[in-house]
């Protein structure tokens, strides 16, 4: 695989317009790299969808009528591995051009019409089976999750409705191209795709070389507003839910509260009930002071509008939310939602666990607890080892407790709180003995620090054990 010299757009965007200029950059055709890269990281792929829909977003804003001919030959792959759209006006582009406009390669990559007149729908079209061309050549490093081959499948199908094909489905390139869906959480990164292609991006600059300004586009018009009860056009139907979606991924998958109030504040002018989500997103990310009672009636009222159960669930949010205010409503819904929840997730677990021990039913938070280090494959967080044992202690399981609480020490060596916990509860047990004392002196040799924190010092005085002469002893 060989780079050579292409000339390609530069795009800058300004608002609702784009001012559209020429690079010179070094890289291969799209076409070409693939047969070269079958495996691509999943975080790449992503990306250059983002990009691809970002491009094609600048362009439109320039005032033409459409780029016309997107596909895998007009996309160049730079030696930095971005992505950037051939130049088809120039002279050196015409080879690409002349395969493009070949019968064959324009019955896979443009609607089929006998008399095509392009416009931004049919770019849109020609995008859509680029990035299937991209799924069905390329096979992610790590497997698409579940949620990330609805979202593909869901902004394909809005890419196709130019014009509907029998060509090969997405289920049946995902099928034959990807290994089995992950179960650990992806990084959804096509986040990036539908907040891009929607809100528009500000520049792709290229090598920073001087740009020739083509053509500006007039001001848009605002956009009506569209309430939840207004909501009659199609395309704005299908941008608002977009747009949802895409705070919905913020809030509740990547746990991005700032991006996501963004996306609902700037939704509200045109659906309503995104003032809800926005309130909870600025009361997760603590901007905003909600009283209790008035983010119980928001949490409620979200809930019932709530548009993507089928797509996303909003269950971890509501119960994220739920433990953070902590008040006996809120725990009730929090139980109420989580026991009837089809998966149970470490957050939920752990939140689960809270809120029963808050509401005094100790032996149900610790059966949380027990499914959770049942059932975990991976490491579990230091709150998780220490409200366990806890609950053991007060379940009157001392010696699991101590059990737990040892392995605890050794995988946070660096912690203060549990070799205090433990010294505490092997001196409720034994008494005044040498095992008490050894266990202090053991906590103290691998954690220096520990004889100048308040909480161990108070455990080791009711214990009755000081420090003499570098070493730990009981008191005379």
């Amino acid at each position: 695989m060989n780079n050579e010299g292409y000339e390609v757009l530069r795009l800058v965007s300004h608002g609702d317009s784009c001012h559209v200029g020429s690079d010179l950059v070094t890289g291969t055709m799209l076409f070409s790299w693939v047969k070269f890269h079958p495996q691509i990281p999943k975080e790449q792929l992503f990306t250059w969808i983002a990009t691809l829909f970002a491009m094609v977003e600048a362009y439109h804003k320039s005032g033409v009528k459409a780029y016309n001919f997107i596909s895998p030959l007009s996309i160049v792959v730079t030696e930095k591995e971005e992505l950037r759209l051939l130049d088809l006006e120039v002279p050196s582009s015409r080879p690409q051009r002349t395969r493009m406009e070949r019968r064959s390669f324009k019955e896979q990559f443009y609607p089929g019409e006998e008399k095509f007149y392009p416009d931004h729908d049919s770019d849109y079209y020609s995008l859509g089976m680029t990035i299937l061309y991209l799924l069905a050549s390329l096979q992610p490093e790590k497997a698409l999750s579940k949620k990330e081959e609805i979202y593909l499948k869901h902004l394909i199908s809005q890419c196709q409705k130019f014009k509907f094909t029998q060509r090969k489905s997405l289920k049946v390139v995902f099928k034959e191209r990807s290994p089995k869906p992950s179960k650990s959480r992806a990084v959804l990164v096509i986040l990036v795709v539908i907040v891009v292609s929607v809100l528009g991006v500000k520049t792709f600059a290229g090598s920073g070389q001087k740009e020739t300004v083509k053509e500006q586009a007039p001001a848009k018009k605002p956009k009506e507003k569209v309430t939840e009860k207004a909501v009659t056009n199609e395309a704005v139907e299908e941008e608002i839910r977009l747009r949802f979606h895409t705070g919905m991924l913020y809030l509740s998958e990547l746990q991005n509260y700032r991006k996501a109030g963004e996306v609902f504040g700037e939704l509200f002018s045109f659906y309503e009930p995104a003032k809800y989500y926005e309130d909870i997103a600025t009361f997760l990310s603590g901007e905003k002071s909600i009283p209790p009672k008035e983010m119980e009636e928001i949490l409620e009222l979200a809930l019932t509008n709530y548009p993507l159960e089928e797509e996303l669930s909003f269950d971890d949010t509501l119960i994220r939310t739920w433990a953070r205010l902590d008040t006996p409503t809120s725990r009730k819904r929090l139980i109420e939602v989580a026991e009837s929840a089809t998966t149970r997730s470490e957050e939920l677990l752990l939140n689960l666990a809270g809120a029963y021990a808050r509401e005094e039913e100790k032996e149900r938070a610790l059966e949380c607890l027990d499914e959770l280090f049942e059932t975990s494959q991976e490491a579990l967080p230091l709150e998780a080892y220490r409200h366990r044992a806890v609950l053991l202690r007060e379940c009157e399981d001392a010696r699991e407790a101590i059990d737990l609480l040892t392995k605890a020490c050794e995988l946070f060596p660096q912690n203060a709180e549990l070799p205090s916990l433990l010294v505490k509860y092997v001196g409720e047990d034994e008494g005044r003995s040498e095992q008490v004392l050894q266990i202090a002196s053991d906590q103290v040799s691998n954690l220096p620090a520990l004889l100048k924190d308040s909480e161990f010092k108070k455990v080791m005085k009711e214990n009755g054990i000081k420090e003499e002469g570098g070493k730990l002893c009981y008191e005379d």
